[in-house]
């Protein structure tokens, strides 16, 4: 693990977002197999008119922007302080990612994916704390936002 750490750490900005990115996209395929292999129908909880400007202006930029700061920025500084957390570093990102889930309440099955796409985020902002960690995880965020957004956009 420490190997693919280091890795990760010296990757430059745009490869570290992008290959993050593409991670998370391929936590989603995988959610959604196992969804349908379950037989458990994603929920369809969003509206498919996505091209009303506003509406793609807060779930791209906005969200991302306020949802970074509270579950990986302020979540790390929190969680941080607690002794047991700064030995056991992975227990931050469960923490943080379990309230990441908890506030994407739409469905079970999207708490759920929150939980593991949470995870992905705070894992990154971790990797990049004294690097611009908020910006990198905020432009992870947006780009998943975005993306889900275009594809349900291609798929309706």
């Amino acid at each position: 693990m420490k190997k693919i750490n280091k890795y990760f750490r010296k990757l430059n900005a745009v490869w570290f977002v992008l290959l993050f990115f593409l991670f998370s996209k391929i936590s989603t395929l995988i959610f959604g197999g196992i969804l349908a292999l379950l037989d458990i129908p994603e929920d369809d909880f969003i509206e498919r008119d996505y091209f009303n400007i506003f509406r793609v202006f807060s779930v791209v930029v906005i969200a991302p922007l306020i949802e970074t700061l509270i579950f990986q920025s302020l979540a790390y500084r929190f969680i941080s302080r607690i002794n047991f957390f700064r030995k056991h570093k992975v227990w931050i990102i469960i923490v943080s990612a379990l309230l990441f889930g908890i506030a994407h309440s739409y469905s079970i099955s999207y708490m759920v994916f929150g939980f593991i796409i949470g995870c992905v985020f705070m894992y990154a902002y971790m990797l990049r704390i004294g690097k611009k960690s908020y910006w990198t995880v905020v432009a992870i965020h947006s780009l998943c936002n975005l993306s889900s957004i275009l594809l349900s956009y291609c798929v309706s």
